[in-house]
């Protein structure tokens, strides 16, 4: 389910990290600024915002204040997105049930779940191999 290459291609894209974003800067997280980063809450996401960001890969928690994964996947495959959607998710027993359930909402949409367990040690393999 994750790979260095798979981190590594993601961090190389135009990105739009979906989430609360008011409730992140009241627990004091900083939104990172990068060129190819934007940040954005689930009600931003039209076909307008889509079009003028162009995202290659969208990045969200399986599950969030105010939305979760099937409310995210079936409001991007109804604004016609047909890029990667990446999910954050805690360590989920059978992660191919629900990977078959969006994937079925979204046929043309690539969705993966990104084990947050694993994501640390992705990232510190990932800063190895480029030192």
């Amino acid at each position: 389910m994750n790979s260095i290459g798979e981190c590594q291609n993601v961090l190389s894209r135009r990105i739009i990290v979906v989430g609360d974003l008011d409730s992140w800067r009241a627990q004091g997280r900083d939104l990172p600024q990068a060129d190819e980063m934007r940040f954005a809450e689930f009600s931003d996401i039209s076909s307008f915002f889509l079009a003028r960001h162009k995202p290659d890969v969208i990045l969200a928690p399986l599950c969030a204040r105010g939305f979760d994964a099937l409310e995210l996947t079936n409001r991007l495959a109804s604004e016609g997105y047909q890029g990667g959607l990446r999910f954050l998710a805690p360590d989920i027993p059978v992660p191919e049930i629900i990977l078959m359930e969006l994937s079925r909402l979204a046929p043309d949409i690539e969705i993966k779940l990104i084990e947050i367990s694993k994501l640390q040690s992705i990232v510190t393999e990932t800063e190895m191999q480029t030192t």
